[in-house]
C-alpha cells in the first residue's frame, strides 16, 4: 500500500490537513423545481488524488472506507487520505476492473478480466483476481487461500453476492459448479443438473433459495438444488442484483435487442415475468430501455433510476420526479455514465453512489418534510407573531404585514403589508376582535384585517417606556401581559391596562422582562430573562426560582406532567425541571452537543420527541433515550433562525414556526427518523509531536495494531487524533463531541473533526468520541479508546525508596571514609615526605620529556636543514648546471635538447617551491600563527578543480585519477587550508601510485558529516609510517614509484590543518595494496 495524497503537517499547519472531504465533494444543495424533492451532490475523480481517469465499480467497505478501481489502480479513501494498494497496475486495454467485493473475512477482492461470451452466456474471461488483506498489503488470490480453495483460479467465470459488504460471496466456475464463500471457508452449493451448461451468475435470496444465469435461461433454485421457477431470456445476464422489494435486475453487457430494442438491461418480478419497465405504481410504469442502475432505498422510500443520460428519482406518487439534470443543469453537461456492469449502493447516512465514466456521483436525496408559508420571495422580513383565529384561519405577523393561513386547504394570502404595525403577540377577545401587543408601550383592539379602532394606554402614564412581549388569558378571563418591566393586567372592558406593583417588587421581576406565561396547578408561570417566577394570583403570592442561579433567561415553559416542566433557556439550551425533588437535567451544547443553545419553544408530538426551534435549526429530542438530531435549511427550512414568539401548535398536531426568513408548517408525527442508520465513526489520522522540533510525526499505523494511547513524560505527553463519520456527502458539516471517563462528567462539543490531547494527569482513562451526521442521531458506535497516561520513573514509589537507601548508602561510606581518615592521621607525615619524593621525582620526569623535546626540536632542525641543504641547494645546483647546458645547445642550435633542458628546470623549480611552501606552512603551524576562519565551503567545485590541476600529471604517469561526488556536499572549514590538505592528499596519491594505477577521490555525507575518501592502488604505508604522522613526528621522505622527492612533512601539515577545523583524518593501508585517507569535516548548516 502506498499513499497517494500523504499526511504532511508543520508547526504553522498543525491543525490543517492536506487532502480534506470539502476539497474533494462539490456539495451543492438545491430543491429541484417543482419536484418536492431536496438533494445533495458532490463527486470525486483523478483531480481529487484517486489514481487513473476512468473508475469501473466502487464500493463502502464496513469499516467506512470508499473503494474505487480504476482502468490503473486500486484506490481506497478513509475520509482522509487516499492510498493505492495495487503493487503494479493493471492492464489498461480491453480488461475491466469491474470485480470489488469484501469478502466476510474483512479482505477485499479487486478483479480484471476479458468479457466473453459462450452458449448464451456472458462471463468474465481470463480472470485476474487480487486479495487485499487488512494490513493493507496485496496476495495473488491463488496463493492466499491455497490450503482452502477446491479449484483454480481460472476456472472462476464470474463472482456474485447480495451486495452487502462482508456477506458471503459466490464463485461460479466453467466446470458449471457453484461456490459459496463465508466465515468458514469455501463450500460447494447444491445445483440442479444442467447437462453441463455453464452457470454464470448467482443471486442468493433470504429465505435461502438463489436465482442463477445459465443459457438463454433464468433459475430459482431451492436450498436443496432443485428449480422451482424458470423464465426465458435472450441470453444469460452477467450479473443479477436486487432492485427493490420483489424486483430483481438483470444486467446484460454488450447490449442485446429485446421487442426491437437495445437494452442492457431487464427486470425480474417473479411471478410476472421478465419486464423492460419499472413499475411505480398502479398508474406509471417507468421505461428503463436506456438505464444502467435501478434501485429502491428503504429508508426514503424513493427508486432510483441511473441511466444513460439521467439520474431520476420516484416517489410512490410519481407525480413530480426528481430529475439529476433539471435540479444540476451545469454538472449534467458531462453526465456520462460508465456503461460497466454495476450496482447503485449507499453509505450509512442515505447518500447514493453511482460509478460514472470519469468519476464517482454521490446523490443525497429526500423528499422535503416542511411546507413552507412565507419566505423572503413573498417579502417577508421577520415573523414575529402566530395566532390561530379561526378553524380556518391562522393569522402571521411579520415586519412586512399580516398574513393568513387556511390550515384546511393551506392556502396562504396577504391581509395587509404594512410595516409600520407588528404584533409581538396576540389572543382572541371575541370572534371578531383581537387584542395586539407590540413595540409599543400600549394595546391595540383590531379586527382581524388589522384595522385598530381602540388604542389602550398603561394606567400610569408616567412610568417609562416599556415594550409588551406576550399576552396570556388565564382560566378565570384575566389578560395578563409580560412587559419589559415585569407583570401586568388588563380586564376586559377596561380603557387602560396596570402592572400589580406588589407582585414585581418581589425578586427582580420588576426589573425583568417577562417573554412567556402559562398557567399549572392554579398558578402563573413566568419566564423572565432572569429566571422562573411562578405568582399565585388569589394571594399574590410569588416565588422566584433558581433564585441562585443569576444568569439563566427563559424564553417558554412547557409542562409536560404535573411534575415535571420544560424551560427553553437563551443561552442555556433546554431544561427539564422536576419541581418535587428540585433535580435539573440539561440538555444543551456541552451535555449532548446539541448544535444551538438558543431555544425558544418546546413542542411534543404523539412519539414522544420534543420539538424545539432555535438559533440554529429545529431540533428534536427523545428524552427517554437520548438521541436527538438537527433540521436545517438544507433539509428544507427557509433558514437556520427561528424567532422568539413565533410559533403555534394547532389541534391536529401540526407545528407553524416563523423565522427571519419565513414560517413552515408541518407535521411532526409524519417525519420518521431512521434512529438504527448511524455511520461509523474512524480514527483515521494519529500522530504524535517529535520532541526535537515539535512537528506532528504520523503514527497511524501504530495506534491501528493497538488501538490504544500511552502517553508517558519519557516519549511524549500529548497526541493528535483526527476522526471521520463515513458519510462522503454530508448535508451538513458533521459535528463531534468527546469525553474522557474520570476527566469530564459531560460531553464537550470539538470545533471540528481534531482532538489534541495533553495535559492530563497520570492514570488510566477511556476516551470516548462520537459523531453525528446531517439531521440524524448521534452515532451509536462510539468510540471508546483506552487512554494511559504512565507516571515517569521519579514518581514512582519504588523509586523514592531507591533513593532513600541510595542516601543511607551514602551516609554510611561517608562516615567510613571519615573513620579511615582519622586512623590515617598518624600518617600525615610520611605521606606528606612521600609527596616531596614524588614532587621531586616528578620535576626529574618533567626535565626528562623537556630533554626529550628539546632533542626532536634539534631533529626537526636538523630536518629542516638538510631540506635546505638536499632538496633546496640540490634543486639550485641542477638549475645552474641544466643552464650552462641549455646555453650549449643554443649554440648548436639543439632546440629539442634545449626544450628537455627546459622542462626539466620547471619541474626542479616546482620541486624547490613545494618545499618551500610546506616549510612556510609548517613553520608557522609549529609557531602557532596559522590563522582558520571556517565558512561555508563547497566541496564540490573545490574538488573538482583540483583533479584539473593534477590530471597533467596522472596523465604522464597514467594513472586513471576519478571524482566521485553524492549531492553537493558543503562543509563547515576554511577554504585554503581545505586546499592545502587536499593538494598533499593528491600529491602523495600520485607520488606513491604505480604506472597505469587508479586513484579515486570521492565525496559525501554520513552520520552528519561531510566524509572525502582518497584511495590509490600504490605501494601503501607501513604502520610505522602512519604512527609518526599521528604523533606529530617529523619523518625522512619516501622516493615516489617515478623517482619522486619530496619533504616529507605534507601529510603532518595535513594532519594540523585538519584537526585545526574540528576534521579527522584517518589512513587504510597496507604495503602494496594501496592506501585510502578519509578525512571528515563538520557539516557547514544555517544555524552554525
Amino acid at each position: 500500500m502506498r499513499e497517494l495524497l500523504p499526511d504532511t503537517f508543520s508547526r504553522q499547519t498543525a491543525y490543517r490537513v492536506k487532502i480534506y472531504l470539502a476539497a474533494i465533494l462539490l456539495l451543492l444543495v438545491k430543491t429541484g423545481p417543482g419536484q418536492g424533492f431536496q438533494s445533495a451532490m458532490g463527486s470525486i475523480s483523478y483531480r481529487d488524488g484517486i489514481e487513473g481517469h476512468n473508475p469501473h465499480t466502487s464500493m463502502i467497505s464496513s469499516d467506512g472506507r470508499l473503494w474505487i478501481y480504476t482502468e490503473k489502480q486500486l484506490n481506497g479513501y478513509d475520509g482522509y487520505r487516499i492510498s493505492a494498494f495495487l503493487d503494479e497496475q493493471p492492464p489498461v486495454v480491453s480488461r475491466f476492473n469491474n470485480l470489488l467485493f469484501e469478502a466476510p473475512d474483512g479482505v477485499i477482492w479487486a478483479g480484471s478480466y476479458k468479457l466473453a461470451r459462450r452458449a448464451q452466456v456472458d462471463f468474465c474471461g481470463e480472470l485476474a483476481l487480487k486479495v487485499i488483506s487488512q494490513d493493507g498489503k496485496q496476495h495473488d488470490f491463488q496463493e492466499y487461500y491455497r490450503n482452502s480453495l477446491p479449484f483454480s483460479t481460472s476456472d472462476i467465470i464470474n463472482i456474485c453476492s447480495d451486495g452487502r459488504p462482508g456477506s458471503p460471496v459466490y464463485l461460479c466456475t466453467l466446470k458449471g459448479k457453484v461456490y459459496r464463500y463465508d466465515e468458514s471457508g469455501f463450500h460447494e452449493i447444491p445445483m440442479p443438473p444442467l447437462s453441463g451448461q455453464l452457470i454464470n451468475t448467482v443471486y442468493p435470496n433470504t429465505d435461502g433459495s438463489y436465482w442463477i444465469g445459465s443459457s438463454g435461461r433464468l433459475s430459482q433454485v431451492s436450498p436443496d438444488g432443485k428449480i422451482t421457477a424458470t423464465y426465458s431470456v435472450p441470453i444469460s445476464p452477467l450479473r443479477i442484483s436486487k432492485a427493490g422489494p420483489q424486483v430483481y435486475s438483470l444486467y446484460f453487457w454488450p447490449e442485446i435487442i429485446y421487442n426491437g430494442q437495445a437494452i442492457r438491461q431487464l427486470l425480474l418480478l417473479p411471478g410476472q415475468g421478465i419486464q423492460p419497465h419499472l413499475t411505480v405504481n398502479k398508474e406509471t410504469k417507468v421505461d428503463i430501455t436506456n438505464a444502467i442502475c435501478i434501485k429502491w432505498q428503504e429508508e426514503e422510500s424513493i427508486w432510483h433510476i441511473v441511466s444513460t443520460d439521467d439520474w431520476r428519482v420516484f416517489d410512490k406518487t410519481a407525480s413530480q420526479p426528481f430529475s439529476f439534470k433539471k435540479a444540476y443543469p451545469e454538472e449534467a453537461r458531462g453526465f456520462l455514465v460508465n456503461n460497466l456492469p454495476q450496482e447503485l449502493y449507499f453509505d450509512q447516512a442515505g447518500v447514493a453512489y453511482a460509478t460514472m465514466y470519469s468519476k464517482i456521483l454521490a446523490l443525497k436525496v429526500f423528499k422535503l418534510p416542511f411546507r413552507q408559508l412565507l419566505t423572503e420571495d413573498d417579502e417577508l422580513n421577520s415573523m414575529r407573531a402566530i395566532l390561530s383565529y379561526r378553524a380556518d384561519t391562522v393569522l402571521l405577523s411579520s415586519y412586512s404585514g399580516l398574513a393568513g393561513y387556511n390550515p384546511i386547504t393551506e392556502e396562504i394570502f396577504w391581509i395587509r403589508k404594512a410595516e409600520d404595525e407588528v404584533w409581538l403577540d396576540a389572543i382572541k377577545l371575541s370572534p371578531d376582535t383581537l387584542l395586539t401587543c407590540s413595540h409599543l408601550s400600549v394595546l391595540k383592539r383590531c379586527n382581524s384585517s388589522g384595522d385598530v379602532f381602540q388604542t389602550i394606554p398603561k394606567a400610569d402614564p408616567g412610568r417609562s417606556f416599556l415594550t409588551i412581549y406576550t399576552l396570556f388569558e388565564n382560566s378565570s378571563g384575566q389578560i395578563w401581559l409580560g412587559t419589559s418591566a415585569g407583570l401586568a393586567a388588563y380586564q376586559k372592558g377596561e380603557d387602560h391596562y396596570r402592572f400589580y406593583t406588589e407582585i414585581n417588587t418581589t425578586g427582580a421581576l420588576g426589573r425583568s422582562s417577562v417573554r412567556h406565561i402559562t398557567e399549572h396547578d392554579n398558578r402563573l408561570w413566568l419566564a423572565t430573562d432572569k429566571g422562573l417566577y411562578s405568582v399565585d394570583t388569589a394571594t399574590q403570592a410569588v416565588v422566584h426560582h433558581f433564585e441562585a442561579d443569576t444568569t439563566i433567561s427563559l424564553n417558554y415553559l412547557y409542562w409536560s406532567s404535573p411534575d415535571t416542566c420544560w424551560m427553553a433557556t437563551n443561552g442555556s439550551g433546554l431544561w427539564r425541571w422536576t419541581p418535587s425533588s428540585q433535580l435539573v437535567k440539561k440538555y444543551n451544547r456541552n451535555t449532548m452537543g446539541l448544535p444551538n443553545d438558543v431555544h425558544h419553544a418546546v413542542y411534543p408530538d404523539r412519539s414522544g420527541r420534543l420539538w424545539v426551534p432555535s438559533n440554529d435549526g429545529l431540533i428534536w429530542l427523545m428524552p427517554s433515550t437520548g438521541e436527538f438530531g438537527t433540521f436545517t435549511r438544507q433539509s428544507g427550512l427557509p433558514d437556520n433562525e427561528f424567532n422568539y414568539n413565533s410559533h403555534l401548535q394547532l389541534e391536529d398536531g401540526r407545528l407553524i414556526l416563523g423565522g427571519v426568513a419565513g414560517a413552515v408548517v408541518f407535521h411532526p408525527d409524519s417525519i420518521l427518523v431512521d434512529l438504527d442508520r448511524n455511520a461509523s465513526l474512524n480514527v483515521v489520522y494519529f500522530g504524535v509531536p517529535d520532541k526535537k522540533t515539535g512537528l506532528l510525526v504520523d503514527r497511524t499505523a501504530t495506534w491501528s495494531q493497538s488501538h490504544r494511547i500511552e502517553l508517558s513524560p519519557l516519549t511524549n505527553m500529548a497526541c493528535h487524533l483526527k476522526v471521520h463519520v463515513a458519510s462522503y456527502l454530508p448535508l451538513e458539516d458533521h459535528q463531534y463531541d468527546y469525553r474522557i471517563d474520570g476527566q469530564h462528567d459531560n460531553w464537550i462539543p470539538m470545533s471540528s473533526n481534531e482532538l489534541v490531547i495533553s495535559g492530563l494527569p497520570y492514570g488510566e482513562y477511556q476516551l470516548r468520541i462520537r459523531g453525528r451526521t446531517n439531521t440524524y442521531a448521534h452515532n451509536s458506535e462510539e468510540l471508546r479508546i483506552p487512554l494511559l497516561v504512565r507516571k515517569p520513573y521519579y514518581e514512582k514509589w519504588y523509586f523514592w525508596l531507591l533513593i532513600a537507601l541510595g542516601t543511607t548508602g551514602i551516609g554510611f561510606l561517608v562516615f567510613r571514609f571519615r573513620l579511615r581518615q582519622l586512623r590515617h592521621s598518624e600518617k600525615r607525615l610520611r605521606q606528606e615526605v612521600e609527596r616531596r619524593t614524588q614532587t621531586i621525582n616528578q620535576d626529574r620526569q618533567t626535565i626528562l620529556r623537556q630533554n626529550t623535546e628539546l632533542e626532536q626540536l634539534n631533529k626537526g632542525k636538523d630536518k629542516v636543514m638538510s631540506i635546505i641543504g638536499h632538496e633546496i641547494k640540490g634543486n639550485l645546483f641542477f638549475i645552474g648546471s641544466a643552464t650552462r647546458q641549455i646555453l650549449q645547445t643554443i649554440r648548436v642550435e639543439d632546440y629539442d635538447s634545449a626544450e628537455a633542458l627546459s622542462r626539466n628546470i620547471h619541474h626542479a623549480a616546482l620541486r624547490m617551491e613545494g618545499a618551500i611552501e610546506n616549510l612556510t606552512r609548517w613553520a608557522t603551524l609549529q609557531s602557532g600563527k596559522m590563522v582558520i576562519q571556517r565558512d561555508k565551503v563547497r566541496l564540490r567545485p573545490l574538488l573538482e578543480r583540483l583533479i584539473r590541476e593534477q590530471q597533467p600529471v596522472a596523465e604522464r604517469k597514467g594513472i586513471e585519477l576519478s571524482l566521485d561526488i553524492s549531492g553537493d556536499p558543503t562543509a563547515l572549514a576554511d577554504f585554503n587550508a581545505m586546499n592545502i590538505c587536499l593538494q598533499n592528499l593528491l600529491r602523495n596519491a600520485l607520488k606513491f601510485t604505480d604506472q597505469s594505477g587508479s586513484i579515486r577521490v570521492s565525496c559525501f555525507t554520513r552520520d552528519q558529516r561531510a566524509c572525502l575518501e582518497v584511495k590509490d592502488s600504490g605501494i601503501g604505508m607501513e604502520q610505522e609510517i602512519i604512527n609518526r604522522v599521528f604523533s606529530s613526528t617529523l619523518q625522512e621522505s619516501r622516493v615516489g614509484t617515478s623517482g619522486e622527492v619530496g619533504t616529507g612533512l605534507g601529510l603532518n601539515i595535513t594532519k594540523e590543518l585538519i584537526g585545526l577545523q574540528s576534521g579527522e583524518l584517518a589512513f587504510e593501508s597496507k604495503t602494496g595494496q594501496g592506501t585510502t585517507v578519509i578525512v571528515t569535516l563538520p557539516l557547514y548548516e544555517e544555524e552554525n
